[in-house]
């Protein structure tokens, strides 16, 4: 930790130019790294020593030219050019990469392009997505011509069925379950304290006897460490004593030198605090770092400010300086700000002596740093953050080898994909990656999703992702409507891939209520943005984050791919399942958001508009969009779900009994509870006619004028009260009403 101002903002600009070449190192990672030529080595039987790892990529590249890959499933990058041919695709998200396009014949077809965002594949060679007859020269049946047609080694292929699932057993137990570790010691410290300090997973699970994947290269990582310690040693020997104990301790430990040779065995029955089990984590683990992790729900100003905060002072970093740090946050997803060096800045030279010999209360003082600088993220800023030690950051590092290294063996040939594909266990392996999905590092999410995308050539595979997905589903969108993760980023970019296929959709929809866990899925994210009106109603915030980020748009687009699937929308009007319930308690959320207040005439124009409008519009844009899916079928439509014995196969209402349902119990529970807490006023000429609310609706002279006692001469609310055209409940019953007088 540099403690002179001048040379930290030196060290952290140095920090920013290292980065700049970050992505293209981290792309190379398989070719500099040991671990290549061993998995190599092991995956083929071959006794000869590669001279460096790009020979072992190499070698993996050969494999391709026995049995080259019928179905491209090239991964897009961000600004990577996708062509749409409609005359050949199976649906709207089918598509072509680049090379395909230009290796294959459209002339005469209706085909555009398109830049692409992060995710997606090219569906070249899928008979089940593409005509056979827009395929290119090195997908589908023409791939095996001008092929070596040499078998492939049976014992190449037995060797990956071990392998593959040991490679991806180490990536849920270490990379995993650390990466979630790691959000859960910025959590709060809870009432009841452990007795014995937990171990770094990593060194715990290597004395079981496990296989630490090591690799000799030296660590390239997307990090940096700021430096702001501004302080003097005995402010921060001070600061350092006062949260010695940890946050929620009972007992308050005094830091005392010439008592630290005897405090281990006067305190060696208390319990341990959080603080000094990351003091003690630190010692084993290499030490400790905070890793900020990217949404998109904070801007660029309040991220600087955060920056501001974490640092301690606001003239020692320029605002261009800072600005560069959050640009970089954005682009690598997560960046490390705060390690073990700055914490050691903190304490003296007597503290990290005992701090390094185990001592207890030293342990707490570098814990409670640590624990101090996430509070500034979490708490005061709103931000997402994990402690993580060296050792968990190198895993990281060789996670990405690994996974590159699994690509690169299942895009080499079709028995390899398909190998690798069976071996990855969708309850042993995919449910626990996808359930850690926000909380993975960047870097090892980018090249997941990559293998992944590589595998989803195989049916079975996509299958198994696609239940996994399902089973994870609500847990994860629970996490993003709290603001974690960054859309583009996450695995809703995968579903597209299989919740628009029939077979699919059907199997999870009766097997794992789909439907249900969408509903419940898009409820519960509303639900957050949520605030209550009285004691019975709640109502849309369209200023919380959810609504003006839109974070309930991923429940939106998977429930249109599953509707836009032919029979779907015949189960929506189930009487046995719970979508439709769980979707009028949605739209009752959002009757009467963004409510305004009529203006005096007095008052003039309108100047400044309240931002709230945004995110109000958006949502009745967004749920009015699924109105026309969710009523496109007949009475006479039989359920998509042939079983007899599920409940989703009988019980289905015609359009006029969905009409009369949704009219009973949203509407009129809706209308019950409005009317509970309307007020009236009195008569009286005391009180202005446009402040004045009726006891009842108005009949009296309307009937005459117009000639229908229905008519009413004005609203029965008075022109300060609020008032809101926002009534998605009303507008989706006047949408059953329009397609029931239509039938």
């Amino acid at each position: 930790s540099l403690l002179t101002p001048n040379r930290g903002h030196h060290a952290l600009f140095r920090g920013l130019e290292d980065l700049e070449d970050f992505d293209k190192l981290e792309s190379e990672l398989q070719l500099k790294s040991s671990l290549t030529t061993n998995l190599t080595m092991i995956a083929t039987g071959d006794d000869v020593q590669y001279e460096s790892p790009r020979d072992a990529v190499n070698t993996l590249d050969t494999l391709s030219r026995s049995v080259p890959r019928r179905v491209c499933q090239h991964p897009f990058k961000k600004n990577d050019i996708v062509w749409v041919c409609r005359t050949c695709q199976a649906d709207e998200t089918c598509v072509l990469c680049h090379a395909c396009y230009k290796g294959s014949d459209h002339e005469g077809h209706d085909v555009a392009f398109y830049h692409a965002q992060a995710g997606g594949c090219c569906d070249c060679g899928d008979p089940d997505a593409w005509d056979p007859a827009g395929f290119c020269s090195r997908h589908g049946p023409a791939a095996s011509v001008g092929s070596s047609n040499r078998p492939l080694s049976g014992s190449v292929i037995f060797r990956v069925q071990g392998m593959v699932p040991a490679a991806v057993d180490w990536m849920v137990k270490y990379v995993a379950m650390t990466a979630i570790e790691g959000f859960e010691r910025t959590e709060e410290e809870q009432e009841q304290l452990h007795t014995q300090p937990t171990e770094t997973p990593t060194q715990s699970r290597v004395e079981e006897g496990d296989v630490e994947m090591k690799d000799s290269t030296d660590v390239v990582t997307a990090t940096m460490t700021m430096t702001a310690a501004t302080t003097t040693t005995t402010e921060a020997e001070a600061a350092a004593a006062k949260t010695a104990s940890g946050r929620g301790s009972v007992r308050r430990l005094i830091f005392s030198p010439s008592a630290a040779g005897s405090s281990r065995r006067q305190q060696k029955d208390l319990p341990y605090t959080k603080a000094e089990e990351l003091g003690m984590l630190a010692k084993r683990g290499g030490g400790l770092y905070l890793v900020l992790k990217s949404d998109d729900i904070h801007t660029d100003r309040q991220l600087v400010e955060a920056f501001r905060d974490l640092l301690g002072t606001s003239s020692l970093y320029t605002e261009s300086i800072l600005q560069k740090v959050v640009q970089a946050l954005k682009q690598f997803g997560q960046l490390v700000v705060w390690g073990t060096t700055e914490i050691l800045a903190e304490l003296s030279t007597t503290q990290i002596r005992l701090w390094l010999d185990g001592d207890r209360i030293a342990s707490g003082v570098f814990g409670s740093a640590i624990l101090n600088r996430a509070k500034i993220l979490t708490r005061h800023h709103g931000l997402f953050c994990s402690i993580l030690t060296r050792q968990e950051l190198q895993i990281e590092q060789h996670a990405v080898t690994v996974l590159q290294w699994l690509t690169a063996l299942a895009r080499s040939c079709d028995p390899l994909c398909q190998k690798v594909a069976e071996s990855i266990s969708p309850d042993r392996h995919l449910a626990p990656l996808l359930q850690a999905d926000f909380k993975l590092s960047s870097r090892v999410t980018k090249y997941w999703h990559s293998l992944l995308l590589t595998l989803l050539a195989v049916p079975t595979f996509k299958s198994h992702l696609a239940a996994a997905y399902c089973d994870t589903y609500q847990s994860v969108t629970a996490e993003y409507a709290r603001g974690m993760g960054v859309l583009e980023r996450s695995g809703y970019a995968l579903s597209v891939q299989f919740l628009n296929r029939v077979t699919y959709v059907v199997d999870l929809v009766q097997r794992r209520d789909l439907l249900g866990k969408l509903g419940a899925s898009l409820f519960q994210t509303l639900n957050v943005a949520a605030v209550p009106v009285d004691n019975q109603q709640r109502r849309l915030n369209p200023n919380h984050f959810v609504m003006m980020n839109r974070r309930y748009s991923p429940c939106i687009s998977d429930l249109k791919c599953v509707l836009n699937v032919k029979g779907m929308p015949r189960l929506f009007a189930s009487k046995s399942g719970c979508f439709l319930k769980d979707w009028i308690a949605a739209l009752g959320l959002g009757q009467m958001m963004d409510s305004q207040v009529w203006r005096d005439w007095t008052q003039g124009h309108v100047e400044v508009e309240h931002r709230g409008w945004v995110g109000a519009f958006n949502a009745s844009i967004s749920l009015g969009s699924l109105f026309e899916r969710l009523l496109s079928w007949d009475d006479s439509d039989p359920s998509p779900i042939q079983d007899p014995h599920s409940p989703m196969s009988k019980n289905l209402m015609s359009c006029v009994e969905l009409a009369l349902h949704v009219l009973v119990t949203g509407v009129h529970e809706w209308q019950t509870l409005a009317a509970n807490s309307y007020k009236p006023t009195s008569y009286t000429t005391s009180l202005e006619p446009y402040k004045r609310r009726s006891a009842s609706l108005p009949f009296s002279t309307i009937s005459v004028k117009m000639g229908s006692v229905l008519a009413f001469r004005a609203l029965p609310v008075s022109q300060v009260t609020p008032f809101s055209f926002h009534l998605p409940l009303h507008r989706f019953v006047a949408a059953c009403l329009r397609e029931a007088c239509l039938r």
